[in-house]
């Protein structure tokens, strides 16, 4: 369900070197009513978030260049920040990835394709666990169902991919 009012307005940056990824899921954003700014690597983005000031980071992991374990850290540096919900959506989704992503300071960590509930359950109550997920006693750390048709890309709306494992069978991951 994609809801068009939010609970509340967050300012959502949203860092994905994917163009279909990032576009989609800056519109599926924008549709709730959250101001979005976007980049596609760590260096826009340390850039976007000194002038934005996001409440909430969405920061893929397997960005060129720096990581986002390593923007994540930078990022949290900044002046207004360290407040700042960080919620890693990735296609990186073993035990080792979540582990570092609760080292690098993130609090949530989604598994793409995203499902658009939980992202909105996030971004409803981003300081709190995500709702119908599972805690695995890493904080901010969740299990999420292993399958799930899960639409994560605007032109996959009508064409949900199949994710088993947390591997993407469509063409967005």
């Amino acid at each position: 369900m994609i809801a068009t009012e939010p609970a509340t307005q967050m300012r959502v940056l949203v860092v994905e070197d994917c163009p279909d990824n990032r576009e989609s899921l800056c519109l599926i954003l924008r549709l709730w009513g959250h101001a979005v700014r976007e980049a596609a690597d760590g260096d826009a983005a340390l850039r976007e978030a000194a002038a934005f000031r996001p409440d909430v980071v969405l920061l893929d992991i397997g960005l060129p260049g720096r990581d986002g374990y390593q923007v994540a850290r930078e990022l949290r540096r900044l002046p207004g920040l360290a407040a700042a919900t960080f919620v890693a959506v990735t296609a990186y989704g073993q035990q080792r990835d979540k582990e570092q992503a609760d080292a690098a300071g993130f609090d949530h960590h989604l598994l793409k394709p995203c499902e658009l509930d939980l992202l909105e359950r996030v971004l409803a109550r981003p300081h709190a666990a995500a709702v119908g997920a599972t805690p695995t006693g890493q904080s901010g750390q969740y299990a999420f169902p292993s399958k799930s048709r899960s639409p994560f890309c605007v032109k996959n709306i009508t064409h949900p991919v199949t994710v088993s494992g947390g591997v993407c069978a469509g063409p967005c991951v």
